[in-house]
């Protein structure tokens, strides 16, 4: 998902991309390992960013 640059603009993605970084950051912290724990929060992250409850992948 890092990969992929969510925005229509410049300033956008790098928002996406300083966003996805903190909660990554934010699970290292708290030492959370379990791959299902990630996963979901990632992609929490990544709706709450587009404002879109129902897109979860690209497509």
């Amino acid at each position: 998902m890092g990969s992929l640059r969510e925005g229509k603009t410049s300033e956008e993605k790098d928002q996406y991309i300083s966003g996805l970084k903190q909660i990554i950051n934010d699970m290292r912290r708290d030492k959370v390992k379990d791959f299902n724990t990630v996963a979901t929060e990632i992609a929490a992250y990544r709706r709450r960013f587009l404002h879109d409850p129902t897109r979860v992948l690209p497509l």
